[in-house]
């Protein structure tokens, strides 16, 4: 059915549910009807009470003369006795029954009123009666008897029966169907969360996933064309950038050539030296700033890769430990390495990993108390590696937690002059092409750089 709407399919399939709920009763009751008439009830009123009847006729005469007749017919379930101008001529006994005067009784009591047995009285000739009592509904076989009191009563919950059963079928299949729907659509919404507009989501029978799948499909054309142009101004952006910046480097080395040679022609004059230390100490801090901003530019491209692979990540830290030893002498630094397991392999790029954990000790480093603390607590759990490193000193301000890495120049009272802010953000940026994670925060007078990496096994315990 093209172009349903799910209200109407709603009303199609309770109307289903009524119409095949009348239809399993009706084929219920002609069930019943035609085993019925395979196995009737009346078969004590058929069988036994019939041929009594005819024995008595055929018997007459010897009944006048008060000779003993014979009846065939012998049952515990059924009673009878058969009388001659009131004299008993011949009784059966059942049902706990002992005498004639017992069954009379019980045939003219008002407290007998139990209507699964019959009780019957016959006159014939106006001479010949004929008492019985018997079951009212049997077909002479316990079994059977018992299977269509069963039945009977189950006869009765047949419309709630089928209505349960259908109502849970065709909910179900509209469940299913609708859930089905909806799975498609949350999927594809995962691929254009990837970055993925190769193909739009497919057409459905339902008006309203229809209006909804037309509606994700004009979002993600209008949002194709905003990334487009979007990468397209950042690598406009980033190509001019580029462009600048060299431009200014190559000024930037002039200057600094200019002030080496002022210090030279001008070794005696103390003033002068200052000054031209302090110059070449800020063409340093500028070249430096520029070099950063180069790399997030170059990491900010969309056709930019990288090369994953398995790489020890206590091997990195070591390294750049050693790097720094003489900076962690300089501020008489107390290093702290916690570790588990001898080795720890991350997925990533090893210039990259190098670069990110460069800008995160030195950062730590240069905001570190004199005499201070540097822990690394290097952990794994659940496929992923924890890598925490924390310094005593500055801390993080309460407005860059917040902002989420964007580059920013600290306070003086706060973070060191000589940090632009860069290094983390160009982290981030790094760990997120390595599939990984970067989150900061003060804890315990600390300021605490954490990083997610997912784990990988030691390429050793392959072999």
């Amino acid at each position: 059915m093209k172009n349903r709407s799910l209200r109407k399919l709603f009303i199609f399939n309770t109307i289903k549910i009524v119409i095949m709920t009348l239809i399993s009763i009706v084929i219920s009751i002609l069930l019943w009807v035609l085993w019925v008439n395979i196995y009737p009830r009346d078969y004590y009123e058929r069988i036994h009470y019939e041929n009594i009847k005819k024995e008595v006729e055929k018997n007459k005469d010897l009944i006048r003369r008060n000779e003993e007749i014979k009846i065939k017919q012998e049952d515990s379930k059924f009673i009878y006795a058969i009388y001659y101008k009131n004299k008993l001529i011949k009784n059966s006994k059942g049902y706990g029954i002992k005498s004639h005067k017992e069954l009379e009784k019980i045939g003219t009591s008002n407290s007998f009123v139990d209507k699964n047995i019959k009780y019957k009285v016959e006159i014939l000739d106006n001479e010949i009666k004929i008492i019985a009592i018997y079951p009212a509904f049997s077909t002479g076989n316990m079994y059977v008897d018992k299977f269509n009191s069963i039945a009977q009563n189950l006869l009765l919950i047949t419309p709630v029966f089928w209505f349960t059963v259908f109502l849970v079928y065709y909910t179900s299949r509209l469940y299913r169907e609708i859930s089905s729907n909806f799975y498609e659509v949350t999927s594809y919404l995962k691929y254009i969360e990837k970055g993925i507009f190769d193909k739009n989501l497919r057409e459905f029978k339902e008006e309203e996933f229809q209006e909804l799948a037309n509606r994700i499909n004009l979002m993600k054309d209008k949002l194709k064309i905003l990334l487009d142009k979007q990468v397209e101004k950042i690598e406009v952006q980033n190509n001019l950038f580029s462009s600048v910046a060299h431009d200014i480097k190559t000024p930037l080395t002039i200057i600094s050539a200019e002030t080496e040679m002022i210090m030279l022609s001008e070794c005696q004059n103390i003033n002068i030296q200052s000054r031209s230390n302090i110059i070449l100490s800020e063409i340093s801090r500028i070249d430096n700033l520029l070099t950063e901003l180069l790399t997030i530019s170059k990491l900010n491209l969309h056709n930019y890769s990288s090369t994953i692979e398995p790489i020890n990540i206590q091997d990195v830290i070591f390294y750049q430990l050693k790097e720094f030893q003489s900076l962690i002498e300089k501020k008489n630094a107390q290093v702290k390495f916690l570790y588990s397991n001898e080795n720890y392999y991350v997925n990533g790029d090893n210039m990259m990993l190098n670069r990110v954990l460069q800008n995160i000790i030195s950062n730590a480093l240069e905001h570190i108390d004199v005499s201070g603390e540097l822990q690394i607590d290097l952990k794994s759990y659940d496929n992923k590696i924890s890598l925490q490193i924390a310094n005593t000193g500055s801390q993080f301000p309460d407005d860059y937690l917040r902002q989420e890495f964007i580059p920013f120049y600290s306070k003086k009272n706060e973070r060191d002059k000589n940090h632009f802010g860069l290094g983390l953000y160009m982290s981030n940026i790094m760990l997120k092409k390595m599939n990984s994670e970067l989150f900061i925060e003060n804890k315990e007078n600390k300021a605490c750089v954490t990083i997610f990496f997912r784990g990988e096994n030691n390429p050793e315990n392959k072999r």
